[in-house]
């Protein structure tokens, strides 16, 4: 189950990773909507993770006499999650810490602006400041922002492995 779960969260990492550097390079300079671009990192997340089905299938076919029932599905999707969450949070603190420290600056940023184009009262706008900035002062910590990243990512891709493991799941085989 490890190896299935190296190979397949791997695939998904690389993904995931690969998806979100691009972007992040791409809009490094101009981050003009941080909206579209979470939108895509979600719809990049759910593709990536389309590589569980698939360790899920290759795990049944490489060990056919093994039992593979939900528990079982459910227990590699959620290896393979940890394996693809790991390679997106270390990528993420990566390009955060060396290439776009500025990063939570310009998030703030945008958000105020989008914020302030509402209409909001100045309350609600402060009010927005105060937990943004609650936010900056976890990504100052390495440990917090690693635990932030990984709530991006890990939830869904847990969701994910209990649907799959529906699918996943070998068929009973019963000999009479």
């Amino acid at each position: 189950m490890l190896k299935t779960s190296l190979i397949y969260g791997g695939i998904a990492g690389a993904i995931v990773t690969a998806f979100m550097l691009s972007v992040s390079f791409y809009a490094k300079d101009n981050y003009a909507n941080f909206d579209k671009m979470e939108v895509w990192g979600y719809v990049s997340f759910l593709i990536a993770f389309s590589a569980y089905y698939f360790g899920m299938q290759a795990y049944k076919k490489n060990f056919p006499a093994e039992p593979f029932h939900y528990w079982h599905a459910v227990q590699l999707g959620a290896f393979m999650t940890l394996v693809t969450s790991a390679m997106y949070v270390l990528a993420w603190v990566i390009y955060f810490k060396n290439i776009d420290p500025e990063f939570m600056e310009k998030y703030i940023a945008f958000e105020l602006e989008k914020l302030t184009a509402t209409g909001a009262s100045a309350a609600e706008i402060q009010a927005k400041a105060d937990e943004m900035s609650s936010m900056q002062n976890w990504y100052k910590n390495d440990l917090l922002m690693a635990l932030m990243t990984f709530a991006e990512i890990m939830p869904l891709g847990l969701i994910v492995s209990f649907i799959l493991a529906i699918f996943g799941k070998r068929k009973n085989t019963y000999t009479a």
